[in-house]
């Protein structure tokens, strides 16, 4: 009650009193404790303790006990502030769960317990919070992700598609970027080369199994890497040569779903939660075909047509993943390897040219009878983004994002900053958190912007990832195409897709002034925020927009 009402240098000071206090009780017991043993040694030298022997002051042995039972009682009392103290975040999460928040949660015990409902019902509803709790909370539940951020990145693709080259180039980039470089090995190597089964040809339980151990070898492997980079203080970066989600594309779909109820994965969680980003590394089978070869790899034994067939399947199931690149062959090897690493430098955070994100308007979203005909595999999600407080007058802003299917979700934190050169974007952290960490970035909310809700459809097209974003909050019945290729390269559009115009740089259409243009819309029930074209800033760059049809 103390630190939720003054705050916590006055907890800390009234702590520190109790503590004072609590040492001068003992010390006052103690000296009463000697003086009572000098006169009991003065009138019987023989008497001990537990026998009242002739002689024995009966009030002198009830004033023992009562000060040995108000000892244990102080040293109770003197424990748990001196916890506190030293534990000040522990009494922030006590008072979190206060009277008021507990009778909030009680009222909506009827709805559903997912993950969302638990989250939302430990949000503070109209509680002050104090900068300095909110400094002290998020400096324990950062302590990790600041301190020492750990990226997870996979390498991808199928056979012979440049990914032990990229490894050896990558590493040295990053060193000299600073940053330790952590080299997962490829499991299905691993145990092919030990084995010597191949997973094709095997019956069907002792495939699972096989595909089983490759998956729970790679976790294993991810795993004692990952642990041993966080104990470090320097930032480091985890490169595994493909990941957890390559296993699918070994296996029938319902074999696959038996493998994910048998050791109790989710999809959610060892796809998305697990690494920072994807970089599908398209094989030499497609569009370089001359340089195909298997005599790297003594583990490799698909020949061309097999070797394009395992390519798509792999890029299909990172399908869903927020964050993949693909790397194909329409330049030399050499250059291939170059935007390997200016994705990586996206990725961890230095400097990078604009041009790489394309964002156009689309009239509509794909239905699930269009999918079904065209045989397109889509991931659908649900994305919320929350805009922050700034704390300081830089450039740029931050954010959370709460990313679902079904009902699991992963959480984002990303601060964004912009250098001198607006041609310059430099990304200081963007890191996966946990829930808890969610829920306390949630305090500083900007009230000034509303929460951006959207509906999400991932798939790839002629080996270009897109994701197709309709915002369902506000309701301004407004879609876009979002698509990441290199600079200068001409995007050939999906057929099926009528794009109305590109907005890429267009600061009408970002989530971060929408949000800010209709949050009052959003917070009055009673207010429709309408179709976007009816607001007038929109509009009028809808007009000014560089048409890009497919024809052109």
């Amino acid at each position: 009650g103390i630190n939720a009402e003054y705050g916590t240098d006055s907890y800390s000071t009234v702590c520190t009193a109790i503590i004072f206090r609590l040492c001068g009780s003992f010390f006052n017991m103690w000296r009463r404790f000697c003086q009572w043993t000098r006169y009991s040694n003065d009138k019987c030298r023989r008497r001990t303790i537990f026998t009242a022997q002739k002689g024995t002051n009966t009030y002198d042995v009830f004033r023992l006990f009562r000060n040995i039972t108000s000892s244990v009682l102080l040293l109770g009392c003197a424990v748990t502030p001196l916890y506190y103290l030293l534990y000040p975040h522990t009494a922030l999460m006590a008072s979190s769960s206060s009277p008021s928040t507990s009778s909030s949660s009680s009222s909506s015990s009827s709805s559903s317990s997912s993950p969302s409902n638990e989250i939302k019902k430990s949000l503070p509803s109209n509680d002050i919070v104090t900068q300095k709790q909110i400094q002290r909370e998020m400096q324990e539940t950062h302590k990790d992700t600041l301190s020492t951020p750990v990226y997870r990145i996979v390498l991808t693709g199928g056979p012979c598609g440049g990914k032990s080259t990229a490894v050896a180039t990558i590493s040295d980039l990053l060193l000299e970027l600073g940053f330790r470089v952590f080299r997962v090995p490829e499991a299905a190597t691993l145990i092919i080369t030990g084995t010597g089964l191949l997973p094709f040809g095997l019956q069907e339980e002792e495939g699972r199994v096989f595909e089983g151990s490759i998956m729970k070898t790679k976790i294993a492997l991810e795993d004692i890497f990952y642990n041993i980079a966080k104990a470090g203080n320097q930032p480091a970066v985890i490169i595994c040569d493909r990941g957890t989600m390559d296993t699918r594309a070994y296996m029938k779909n319902e074999d696959w779903e038996v493998l994910l109820d048998e050791y109790g994965w989710n999809v959610v969680d060892i796809r998305d939660k697990r690494y920072d980003a994807v970089i599908h590394l398209v094989t030499a089978a497609i569009g370089a075909e001359k340089f195909y070869t298997t005599e790297n790899n003594t583990a490799r034994s698909e020949n061309l047509a097999q070797a394009r067939e395992l390519d798509f399947k792999v890029l299909n199931a990172w399908v869903g993943h927020p964050r993949i690149r693909i790397i194909d062959n329409s330049t030399d090897f050499q250059r291939k390897i170059q935007r390997v690493e200016e994705v990586i430098c996206q990725i961890v955070g230095t400097p990078r040219h604009k041009g790489v994100e394309h964002k156009y308007i689309v009239s509509k979203e794909i239905t699930p009878e269009l999918s079904q005909k065209l045989g397109l595999k889509i991931e659908t999600y649900q994305s919320e983004k929350t805009y922050l407080l700034k704390n300081n007058s830089s450039k740029g802003y931050d954010y959370i994002r709460r990313r679902g299917q079904g009902q699991t979700y992963t959480y984002t934190h990303s601060m964004l900053r912009l250098g001198e050169d607006d041609d310059i974007d430099f990304a200081i952290l963007e890191r996966s958190i946990s829930g808890r960490e969610f829920v306390t970035l949630s305090k500083t909310a900007d009230p000034t912007r509303c929460t951006i809700v959207k509906r999400v459809q991932c798939f790839t097209w002629e080996n270009v990832y897109y994701q197709l974003q309709t915002i369902i909050k506000p309701e301004i019945e407004l879609t876009i195409l979002k698509t990441e290729v290199e600079a200068n390269k001409v995007i050939q559009f999906p057929s099926f897709l009528s794009i109305e115009g590109e907005i890429t740089g267009k600061k009408e259409f970002s989530a971060y002034r929408i949000a800010k243009e209709y949050n009052d819309k959003v917070r009055d029930i009673n207010i429709n925020p309408g179709h976007w074209k009816e607001n007038n800033d929109m509009h009028n760059a809808y007009e000014k927009l560089k048409w890009k049809k497919n024809e052109e």
